[in-house]
């Protein structure tokens, strides 16, 4: 009896150790002043097909919001992949800063939306340049999201990380 309750208990052992690396990432600590929203409008995404990412910010107070920050992205997406052949360079390394500069005003329950970046799945029989437009990802799993990065909010507010695939 011993034997056969270990290979089960090895292969749930395994089977979590598998399934870790695609849970999803947690959110930030609740923030009482701002909320981050990141939406991908489809997924999966096959080769050639194309989807949005937008996202935003949103002052969940009854007050006016200046939101500040000293230096670099006040409102960043970023995009992680967690499954799949790496990519070369990392996904969206190279998006720049859509915010235009490093203060923010929403009004109160304001909520400012930013980027349609384009994704689209790469398609490999086809040359790269002519899959355009749209910022193109390779076979795997990609977790988007958004983050607030301001003196008045206490630091870094991440939004949820919204998990989709490319698939061939």
């Amino acid at each position: 009896p011993m034997p056969r309750t270990r290979i089960p208990l090895t292969l749930l052992a395994a089977f979590v150790a598998c399934s870790d690396s695609l849970a999803p990432k947690p959110r930030s600590a609740t923030n009482a002043f701002v909320k981050g929203t990141a939406v991908v409008s489809r997924t999966p995404l096959r080769p050639g097909d194309t989807a949005t990412f937008s996202y935003s910010v949103e002052n969940i107070t009854s007050n006016t919001l200046t939101l500040t920050t000293a230096a670099g992205c006040l409102v960043r997406p970023e995009l992680d992949q967690v499954a799949g052949p790496n990519m070369k360079p990392p996904p969206l390394a190279g998006l720049l800063c859509t915010t235009g500069g490093t203060g923010l005003l929403l009004a109160p329950a304001e909520k400012q939306t930013y980027g349609l970046v384009l994704l689209r799945g790469f398609d490999p029989s086809k040359p790269a340049d002519l899959q355009r437009p749209g910022y193109l990802l390779t076979k795997g799993t990609f977790d988007a999201s958004v983050v607030v990065t301001a003196t008045e909010i206490g630091g870094v507010v991440r939004s949820d990380w919204v998990r989709f695939e490319v698939k061939y």
